[in-house]
């Protein structure tokens, strides 16, 4: 077990490829155990991930991506820990053809290996994904090569191509089994065939996503923020509107009573009386 706090942080600009496909992430915890603090961490403008999770238990409350090159949240190498909070913005400055906003999950790399155990399993609620529209960039979530794990909460819109999509057999053998829960969800976009790519399981996410869970919904989240852009990025109001559906008491998942997780009443990773973004401490600026 690690130990240390990391609380109120900006990493800022960081980043750059030290070599061909191993480019630096905004905050990279490789095996990092329950005994570190991770809260109120903002990544902005780096020149990979916002966050990458390699293996360990480390828990993270608090996570802001802002204009991050490439994936939101990350997950390798069996990593376990439970995430609260968590608010990705994609910019288009920035971007990558092969980013996906939201989480890129996978039980391991190559994907030969993926049969190791533990599996990749987190356990993510209440996060808000955004994305300015632009001709870069793929999904909002990618959960591949055998990962397990539990999403719940989460809010989605602007992705490119679909907001959610399961490859591998292994994936969906671990949804089949309940090792793999994406629920409790608004994912605003296309899941039609046309939205998805090579590799993808169309048919098969639908299903998952809409008959296998069943409290997930396509439909316009209603934050604050609008129709997200460059101007309205600077000040990100991710807050629910009154009528949003984020604020439907019947589709939100409360999380597992641990000592690290809050009771909630909405989707997001904001909510009334509750919007960290904005207190003071974080930078949108892009110079």
């Amino acid at each position: 077990d690690s130990s240390g706090v990391l609380r109120y942080v900006r990493l800022e600009f960081g980043g750059f490829a030290i070599a061909t496909n191993q480019e630096i992430n905004g905050l990279t915890a490789g095996g990092v155990g329950t005994g570190t603090v991770i809260d109120y961490v903002e990544v902005l403008h780096n020149k990979d991930d916002a966050f990458e999770f390699f293996g360990g238990t480390v828990n993270a409350k608090h996570l802001l991506g802002i204009a991050f090159a490439d994936d939101g949240l990350d997950f390798d190498f069996g990593y376990g820990g439970n995430i609260q909070y968590a608010a990705m913005i994609k910019r288009a400055v920035n971007d990558e053809s092969d980013s996906n906003f939201l989480t890129e999950s996978d039980n391991n790399i190559p994907a030969a290996a993926d049969a190791a155990r533990p599996l990749t399993n987190p356990q993510v609620y209440n996060v808000t994904a955004v994305r300015i529209a632009s001709g870069v960039g793929q999904y909002g979530g990618v959960l591949r090569r055998n990962t397990a794990g539990r999403f719940h909460n989460i809010v989605v819109t602007g992705s490119r191509l679909a907001p959610l999509t399961l490859r591998d057999n292994s994936t969906f053998v671990n949804a089949t089994a309940g090792e793999l829960v994406f629920d409790h969800a608004i994912l605003n976009g296309s899941f039609d065939d046309a939205a998805f790519g090579t590799g993808d399981q169309p048919g098969n996410t639908r299903t998952f996503v809409f008959t296998t869970m069943t409290h997930n919904r396509n439909l316009d989240p209603q934050l604050a923020m609008g129709t997200p852009s460059l101007i309205r990025s600077y000040m990100p109001d991710l807050m629910p509107l009154d009528d949003s559906p984020a604020l439907d008491a019947e589709f939100v998942a409360n999380p597992p009573d641990n000592g690290f997780f809050d009771a909630v009443d909405f989707q997001g990773a904001v909510g009334p009386g509750q919007d960290w973004i904005l207190s003071g401490w974080a930078n949108f600026s892009d110079n």
